[in-house]
């Protein structure tokens, strides 16, 4: 899509970086990536302060750098996929409807929304992200799917630039992609349960924007679909968010003046990758992609429709 229309992508790459012994692990990683013939590169904690001088010298053991990676920014690069398809591919939109009722006949699917109008077509998917109780919500709760509320900052636009995406060790600690590795056991093993960080899930990423601002998170708090209350949604914690600046601070060397902070959810299944459920023929339902919607979420897609039409 990038080589037809500027849909917000940018090759920055990223990097992982180590703060001690054990979040070296990333070693395992690229061992991995290797064999996988994913490019990696282990960098040391010099050439880590040369890329990055902004890091603070007591933080860095070493890193694990992704030259191919892309960064996008959801924000510009949603609505532009979108244009892309209409403009592009003739794809028809239709937004603001509610559907409330859908079933099947032998030949067609048909979907009716709040105003009593009839959408027919030969299937129908449902993307119902983290709203389980409209559409088939006998489905959902013994699918064992949970929901995740996140926070999130942005700075002010920096001074100083930042190539790609900063990980840290909390996120080697967390993200599944390191769960290949071979010390990842013992190391999740060997963590405080009851630590303020582990019990909001808390990593610490930098990503900065085109304007220079720079994006600082993460937290995740969990509830079944049944306690969605139990969440807040509407509430900003500004205690994780004092929480997630400090441990920052560790780490980097910025203004750390806030432009904006909010809270978002989604849903993940703790059984599979993502959700996905045939109801008959013709209705299917796609949901519980966690948080990684935006890597995989389009190459997951087209693969899926072509099983449909296949």
């Amino acid at each position: 899509m990038a080589t037809h229309a500027d849909i917000s992508l940018y090759a920055k790459s990223s990097i992982c970086i180590a703060s001690d012994e054990d979040e070296m692990t990333l070693k395992e990683l690229h061992h991995i990536n290797k064999a996988n013939a994913y490019p990696s590169q282990l960098i040391t904690a010099q050439q880590c302060k040369e890329k990055y001088p902004m890091l603070k010298d007591d933080y860095v053991k070493g890193a694990l750098f992704f030259p191919d990676e892309i960064n996008a920014d959801s924000r510009k690069t949603i609505p532009a996929i979108t244009q892309y398809l209409v403009q592009g591919l003739g794809m028809h939109i239709i937004n603001g409807k509610r559907i409330v009722d859908i079933y099947e006949t032998e030949n067609e699917a048909i979907v009716f929304d709040t105003a009593g109008d009839k959408w027919v077509g030969g299937q129908v998917i449902i993307c119902n992200g983290s709203e389980y109780q409209s559409l088939f919500p006998e489905e959902f709760p013994k699918a064992d799917i949970q929901l995740v509320k996140l926070q999130m900052m942005e700075t002010i636009p920096q001074h100083t630039s930042i190539p790609g995406s900063v990980l840290t060790g909390w996120t080697i600690r967390r993200y599944e992609s390191f769960s290949e590795c071979p010390s990842y056991s013992r190391i999740k093993a060997d963590e405080d349960k009851t630590s303020f960080q582990n019990q909001l899930g808390v990593h610490i990423l930098f990503k900065q924007t085109a304007n220079g601002s720079i994006i600082l998170g993460d937290s995740h708090e969990y509830a079944t679909i049944d306690e969605e209350h139990h969440l807040q949604l509407q509430d900003n914690n500004q205690s994780i968010n004092d929480f997630m600046v400090a441990e920052a601070k560790k780490i980097m060397d910025i203004d750390y003046t806030m432009a904006r902070t909010w809270a978002g959810c989604y849903s993940q299944s703790k059984k599979e990758p993502i959700f996905h459920k045939k109801i008959d023929h013709r209705i299917h339902v796609v949901t519980a992609i966690g948080g990684k919607g935006m890597t995989v979420s389009l190459g997951w897609a087209a693969q899926h429709i072509n099983n449909i039409f296949s």
